[in-house]
């Protein structure tokens, strides 16, 4: 009893149980059955284990490679400066983890719609039991584990050393200990609401990097999200690199640095399967396809002023070459892209384009038999290729609304598996709210077909300064009068983010943790209503996500533990300096990326840019981007525009090229300082920063970070090098190297 008083007291003192141990999303089913218990402080000799009983496989060996050392991290929990005299029975073996067991029942990897991810887990020292019936719900399960720990900086523990004779009082002998990973004896029984829990990305509006995709799906992971909605193409670009048809990325990408190869873009889906998250790609069409025209201007209808959409032209369903090119695209996107959905949107068709084409009356088409045609082609090629068809929900209406008057049988049109995707809100609010607009919207789509939401999670709309993440959090999607069948028909929802006012520099900070409400509302119970403690609960998501590396957005005041106590701690120097790995690691991808890439268009767009440039320090963290301040377009380096062609390339703008380059670990070093000081340039002894002493920053920076860097990846404290060691004089002339370019960048500029 005593104990049990004392623990109380722990717990009260700590106000733990309620805000700290608390996965998001929330679970269906979690109960406290004892005491709390340790995995692990500072020095503990024998770490925990995992070990598998039933199927095992990559990707739960994978999984075990990220956690272990997630959990044994006390940097990725949240952290309490204080001093605590523990429990006596808590610093005890009894109340030690040792080892976590895995059992996965059935082998099956398959990851779609119908993939369980339900999985039970039981913290109950010294074990913790995982069960699942595949191996996504122990992914599952495993970040449910890491959000429930948390960690005490300072246990103070009082052994007591028994009785002796000769004395009438115990010994007591005090022992310390830091960092103690703790966590409560826990069941949790846990399984999603929906089955699709998705975020769109726009990769067309801006590129955005391999590694920012890569941070999103750490994001979506963190909050049990399992789709990303990978919207490719758009007006704007075709950044995606086909072989069939070269020519459509080659003329309608930005640049060709703003591009995704094949071998990238598997790169991100296995990144991805790893995670449980499928990977569905849309090609818009026949609206949206402006980029097409670069390469293939037979396949459009130039709309002009006709337009109702910015002018962009329209694909046309009168040309056949659009349904060969479409051909070839489709059959290679099945290939790339595993997953059975294939999302061909089909929204914001431009009529008044259509209407005032010639091409189109000779085809004897009016607009609502032309859309028909072009689905109808569209869906012979998915069928054809074994997919499952996605399509956004204005054409769905249209479709239906057309089926009466049309002599086409609208069902055939539209297959019984279509998946439609709702994103039209009500124009005008005074007839209905936005909520029962969409809810009927739902209503009339499930009556026949599949659907997933997006009306209410417009996640670039977010207005800043408002809380936003309660709207969407407080969203119930099936708030709709319909029997239980036609409701199952609603597999999920999505969180859209559409690029236009996002790129690399803002798209996770936009996004998260923004989504996770979204992610939340999705898989906990219709019954998790308490917007007060969901309040609590994001605070520690925006916490967690700073910890693992994800710079998400704050969504109300408040500092987090970890960074409010790191103070200036020699200790936190090297949480620093991780931060400083990861973004140093994503700068050195980009420009090998970038040279990879084209160094020919390099020289040729130059030759253009050799006018007055500006080069933006410290807001583009995109890669070395050169922009002319007097032509319009923002991509001048990329795309050769004003180009005389040849490798006429004037000294000028080499100089400038090679200090842009040189200039982005400043860009970097000088927002890193930003998050972390508030201020954008670094401190320096006299407050300012002469070139040599900005060198020098960087030359200790570089070689801390490099030698963390390699630690991680190696295990070895000393960076590996071209013949398997560095020698310091070999490392110290590389960063004169880069100080050199650093200091010729500074003088070129002045």
């Amino acid at each position: 009893m005593k104990t049990l008083l004392r623990l109380f007291g722990l717990l009260a003192s700590l106000y733990i149980t309620r805000v700290c141990g608390e996965p998001w999303p929330y679970p269906m089913d979690k109960t406290i059955i004892g005491d709390l218990v340790f995995l692990g402080y500072d020095g503990r000799k024998s770490p925990i284990t995992f070990e598998t009983m039933g199927w095992t496989s990559d990707i739960l060996e994978d999984a075990f490679d990220r956690y272990k050392s997630i959990l044994l991290d006390p940097r990725s929990h949240m952290e309490y400066e204080m001093n605590v005299t523990a429990p006596e029975k808590l610093m005890d073996g009894a109340n030690r983890i040792d080892k976590v067991v895995v059992y996965v029942q059935t082998y099956d990897q398959t990851l779609d719609i119908f993939t369980s991810e339900t999985y039970s887990l039981r913290v109950d020292s010294p074990t913790i039991v995982i069960t699942s019936q595949t191996v996504y719900g122990a992914v599952r399960a495993l970040e449910t584990l890491a959000q429930s720990c948390h960690v005490l900086k300072r246990v103070s523990w009082k052994k007591r050393l028994g009785h002796h004779h000769h004395h009438h009082h115990h010994h007591h002998d005090e022992h310390v200990f830091e960092n103690v990973i703790v966590l409560n004896e826990t069941a949790i029984y846990d399984s999603p609401r929906f089955r699709h829990r998705g975020l769109m990305v726009d990769t067309a509006r801006h590129f955005l990097p391999i590694h920012v995709l890569k941070t999103h799906l750490d994001a979506m992971v963190m909050t049990k999200m399992n789709v990303l909605h990978w919207h490719m193409t758009d007006d704007e670009s075709f950044p995606f690199v086909s072989e069939e048809v070269p020519e459509l990325a080659e003329a309608g990408a930005f640049g060709p640095a703003m591009q995704y190869t094949g071998d990238e873009i598997e790169d991100v889906i296995r990144y991805a399967h790893k995670r449980g998250i499928r990977v569905i790609v849309e090609i818009d069409s026949p609206g949206h396809t402006g980029s097409f025209a670069k390469s293939h201007p037979e396949m459009m209808i130039s709309c002009g002023k006709a337009s109702d959409q910015k002018g962009y032209p329209s694909m046309s369903p009168a040309a056949e070459e659009t349904y060969d090119v479409m051909w070839r695209l489709f059959r290679e996107v099945a290939r790339i892209f595993p997953d059975r959905a294939l999302h061909f949107g089909g929204d914001e068709i431009d009529d008044a384009c259509w209407k005032h084409s010639s091409k189109m009356k000779e085809a004897g088409f009016d607009t609502s038999r032309a859309v028909a045609y072009h689905v109808e082609r569209l869906m012979e090629f998915t069928s054809t290729l074994g997919k499952v068809p996605v399509i956004w929900g204005d054409l769905f209406d249209r479709l239906m609304s057309d089926s009466h008057h049309d002599t086409m049988n609208n069902n055939s049109i539209l297959p019984p598996t279509t998946i439609v995707q709702l994103w039209t809100w009500n124009k005008d609010l005074s007839k209905e709210s936005d909520a029962s607009y969409w809810l009927q919207a739902l209503k009339r789509i499930t009556k026949t077909h599949r659907a997933i939401l997006s009306s209410p999670w417009y996640i670039n709309l977010a207005s800043k300064g408002t809380e936003s993440w309660k709207e969407y959090w407080s969203v119930e999607p099936l708030d709709f009068e319909a029997g239980l069948d036609q409701k199952d028909m609603v597999l999920g929802g999505e969180a859209v983010a559409w690029g236009e006012h996002i790129d690399a520099t803002n798209s996770i900070t936009a996004t998260w943790p923004l989504a996770a409400a979204v992610g939340e509302r999705l898989w906990s119970p219709e019954s998790l209503t308490d917007i007060k403690s969901a309040q609590s609960r994001i605070d520690r998501v925006h916490c967690r996500m700073l910890a693992r590396g994800i710079q998400a957005a704050p969504v109300q005041p408040g500092e987090c533990p970890l960074i409010t106590t790191r103070g200036h701690d020699a200790s936190y120097d090297d949480i620093r300096a991780m931060t400083a790995v990861s973004i140093s690691d994503r700068i050195v991808e980009q420009l090998t990326h970038y040279f990879r890439m084209n160094s020919i268009a390099l020289k040729t767009s130059l030759a253009g840019c050799s006018k007055r440039v500006s080069i933006p320090i410290g807001t583009h963290r995109t890669g070395p981007r050169l922009c002319t301040t007097t032509t319009r377009t923002k991509t001048c380096l990329y795309s050769g525009n004003g180009s005389t062609g040849g490798d006429d390339v004037s000294t000028p703008a080499v100089a400038i090229a090679v200090a842009g380059l040189a200039l982005s670990p400043i860009v970097f070093w000088s927002e890193y300082t930003l998050a972390t000081t508030g201020s954008g340039l670094p401190p320096g002894p006299g407050g300012a920063l002469g070139a040599a002493e900005g060198i020098s920053y960087l030359a200790s920076v570089g070689i801390v970070a490099w030698s963390l860097k390699t630690k991680v990846q190696t295990g070895s404290g000393l960076p590996a090098g071209p013949s398997g060691l560095v020698g310091a004089a070999e490392g110290v002339s590389y960063l004169a190297v880069l100080g050199g370019l650093i200091a010729a960048g500074v003088s070129t500029l002045s």
